[in-house]
């Protein structure tokens, strides 16, 4: 898969918050492995991903692209969230206005004969959470 075109057309429509991204790089039988949460169809992580954007901003910053073959890429994540206001339930369970979160770690996608992801796994080397006071929390795996 083409690094640039992946910035540009996958990334570049996540920070935009447009799903159209899934429909173009996800085959429809996709299944995603993030934390203890399962998800499988297009419809599925479209509507995982609407909950965290109607609560937070959410930022991806591809660290380092580390493409294994025709059929893996590994990716290295940064992903930052801000919180514009406080809400009770999200994904994240209570957040506070003022609070972010900051997710490291890696990601691996499973790429199908049509260049479709059919897997994602989503691994973590840590989460921290930052309340508006400036506390950092470690949460581990947060979901």
């Amino acid at each position: 898969m083409d690094q640039q075109y992946f910035l540009d057309h996958y990334i570049g429509k996540f920070n935009r918050q447009d799903p159209a991204g899934f429909e173009e790089f996800f085959a429809p039988n996709i299944k995603m492995f993030n934390g203890g949460l399962i998800f499988e169809g297009v419809e599925a992580v479209k509507e995982h991903y609407r909950q965290i954007w109607s609560v937070m901003r959410e930022t991806l910053n591809v660290k380092e692209y580390l493409p294994v073959s025709d059929s893996r890429l590994v990716i290295e994540l940064h992903t930052h969230f801000d919180v514009p206001e406080s809400q009770t339930e999200t994904p994240f369970g209570e957040i506070k206005q003022g609070q972010q979160f900051d997710f490291h770690g890696l990601i691996l996608y499973k790429i199908d004969e049509n260049h479709q992801f059919y897997e994602v796994h989503v691994s973590y080397f840590n989460f921290i959470k930052t309340d508006a006071d400036g506390t950092k929390t470690n949460l581990g795996m947060p979901h």
